[in-house]
């Protein structure tokens, strides 16, 4: 009975025991959730609340020319860096291209919010530069990646075998930091930003406007496609098994463009990027007129996509790819540093 009565109590200690392990866990993991919220919700009035950008406090110019500037640096009171990208409009920048002349353009920005999502934040300012208007782009805080992705650097051609890919590439797309990154576009497929930019949804994909576009002038029109399967991250993970996919985006796509802005398949084109700037598999939808990033070394056009996985449902997961990367970038050093 004594013997009884001890492992009865040995027993309870370690129920007791075991509750208060998972007690803590919650504990633990309710801690967590209500940071991350309170993060988000300090990010989010930080960027939609802002109309100057006087507290910016410049740690390196990291490029500035006719085109624009692009400034790192730290505002006073906030943890973590910061990007400011200024872009002119209508003219080009003028005069000095100096520290110190980056950071008068950027204390004389007046910020008006057109859409805010997570670390981003897209504004018009009617007298950066001295310019009507300029585009203006703040990311708070800014991830290391896009730190080195938005460095002046050589550019470099990459011919990207299969087992390159899995070696070097796919470790970066599936990666922790690139899961952070996409927080935004979760933030969209979730319904919990840029609500008002979205065309069209339905449960397979969202069409949503690029915060680069003006919305008016439609020889510029920039809208993005995203699925909301998180598992597709690039077109290497496409296979003959998302034609349907594939199909459906193309025909809402050419649907959406003509009811919402009188454009037919002849005013566009639809295309990925590959490398992506993001891994959560996405298209742009551009004017035929816009001069958007779709060079034929990285834009893939979906009617080619479409055609070549008709032939064969493993082209992009077996065959070469050809693109350009930048010099000392993280894919560059990846694929460099390879065994």
């Amino acid at each position: 009975q004594t013997s009884h009565k001890g492992f009865s109590r040995a027993r309870g200690k370690k129920m007791e025991s075991s509750w208060h392990t998972t007690l803590g866990i919650i504990v633990a993991l309710c801690v967590g959730l209500i940071t991350l919220a309170f993060l988000r919700k300090l990010q989010a009035t930080s960027l939609a609340e802002r109309t100057r950008l006087t507290d910016f406090r410049l740690r390196a110019l990291q490029s500035m020319d006719e085109s624009g500037l692009v400034a790192l640096g730290r505002f006073e009171g906030l943890e973590g860096d910061a990007m400011v990208i200024i872009k002119p409009t209508r003219a080009a920048f003028a005069g000095e291209k100096t520290p110190e002349a980056a950071l008068r353009v950027i204390h004389r920005a007046k910020l008006e919010l057109k859409k805010q999502n997570t670390n981003y934040g897209y504004y018009t300012s009617l007298n950066a530069a001295k310019l009507s208007p300029a585009s203006v782009e703040v990311i708070w805080p800014v991830d290391p990646e896009t730190v080195e992705r938005k460095k002046p650097r050589k550019w470099i051609a990459v011919r990207e075998t299969r087992q390159m890919y899995e070696q070097s590439v796919k470790p970066i797309a599936y990666g922790e930091q690139q899961t952070k990154r996409q927080q935004w576009v979760y933030a969209i497929l979730d319904g919990e930003s840029e609500q008002d930019d979205v065309v069209h949804a339905d449960e397979h994909f969202v069409i949503v406007t690029n915060p680069k576009w003006n919305k008016r002038d439609m020889n510029q029109l920039l809208l993005l496609a995203i699925p909301t399967d998180r598992d597709i991250r690039s077109v290497r993970d496409l296979d003959g098994q998302h034609l349907p996919l594939l199909t459906h985006m193309q025909e809402r796509i050419f649907e959406t463009v003509a009811s919402t802005y009188q454009l037919k398949a002849e005013d566009i084109l639809v295309y990925f990027h590959y490398p992506p700037q993001f891994y959560h598999l996405h298209l742009h939808i551009c004017h035929v007129m816009r001069q958007h990033d779709r060079g034929v070394e990285r834009a893939r056009l979906l009617d080619d996509v479409i055609a070549n996985l008709s032939m064969d449902g493993d082209y992009y997961k077996e065959g070469n790819m050809l693109y350009s990367t930048k010099e000392e970038s993280v894919l560059h050093k990846a694929l460099r540093d390879m065994d």
